[in-house]
């Protein structure tokens, strides 16, 4: 065994083997960064399929609501509406001619982060016969537009009493982060003549 076998690794050798191990090193933190971020872009992908669908579904809802009087106040018509930041009530006409009732009470409300749409008779008071038609993750805000005496949309917080159908319904995704809230729907409801 010659002397320098002895020796064990040059300084160079071993400056070789630290950038090696460096590299390594730094690959692999790259790899799990990729990854995080990938996963991060696939979860927003999955959230924003949901929104869509719940979008969709809430659209539909919208295009069905009826304007049932609940009550004559003063020789004015109270529609069957109550909205506030997070639950909107009204009644909505179904699509299907053979249903019964054809005007059932729509629920949209958020709880426990969770968005959940309910249908129930007309002539039901109690939500224990609600029938859910959609639960999904997510937290709304609701707000209802009108127009006023200047012909200008005025949004309010809370629509309840009033003798017709704010003009608008903004639906707006609430996010944990701040500014990163989502609008999602502005939607005019289309009042049928037949009601």
């Amino acid at each position: 065994m010659t002397a320098r076998a002895q020796s064990g690794m040059t300084l160079l050798e071993t400056l070789i083997a630290l950038v090696i191990l460096s590299l390594a090193i730094i690959a692999a933190m790259s790899m799990t960064s990729s990854a995080r971020v990938l996963n991060a872009a696939a979860q927003k992908r999955q959230q924003n399929i949901e929104n869509a669908y719940a979008l969709s579904f809430l659209t539909a809802q919208f295009e069905n609501i009826a304007p049932a009087v609940r009550e004559i106040r003063n020789g004015v018509p109270i529609l069957d509406f109550y909205g506030s930041q997070s639950e909107m009530r009204f009644v909505s006409a179904s699509r299907s001619e053979a249903e019964t009732p054809a005007l059932q009470r729509t629920a949209i409300r958020t709880a426990d982060g969770k968005l959940v749409i309910g249908r129930n008779p007309l002539t039901a008071d109690s939500r224990a016969s609600e029938r859910e038609l959609l639960t999904t993750s997510g937290k709304l805000k609701f707000q209802y537009g009108d127009r006023d005496a200047d012909g200008r949309i005025v949004f309010y917080d809370s629509w309840v009493d009033r003798d017709r159908h704010p003009a608008l319904i903004v639906v707006t995704i609430e996010s944990a982060a701040p500014g990163d809230s989502q609008t999602l729907l502005a939607a005019v409801p289309m009042l049928s003549t037949r009601y």
